[in-house]
């Protein structure tokens, strides 16, 4: 998963892909668990690897991109579609509950 910059992050939102960006800051255990299941999603399953764009993006110092999306909790998980924020999962997400989801997008 790569981990990207504000102004890619900015770039992305204004294309037509399928994404997925993990928001983590720098000192959160959870979001580094959530990482590992992202990652695991992303190296085990094809379909969705050739769908959708995975990404994650530190908060840190990034106030405003937290205030746009109303990101309360670490890790908050934004899926986008045809520059669209389709479906967010605040906290820890389960692989499964996950996978459900990114198949059918």
């Amino acid at each position: 998963m790569n981990d990207i910059s504000k102004q890619d992050f900015l770039t992305l939102l204004e294309t037509d892909k399928t994404f997925l960006i993990e928001i983590y800051g720098s000192t959160c255990g959870p979001c580094r668990m959530q990482a590992m299941i992202l990652d695991k999603i992303q190296d085990d399953n094809k379909e969705i690897r050739n769908k959708v764009e995975f990404y994650k993006f530190c908060i840190d110092d990034n106030d405003d991109i937290a205030q746009k999306f109303n990101i309360m909790m670490l890790p908050t998980i934004l899926v986008f579609k045809n520059k669209e924020l389709v479906k967010t999962f605040i906290g820890m997400t389960n692989i499964n509950v996950l996978t459900n989801f990114l198949t059918e997008i």
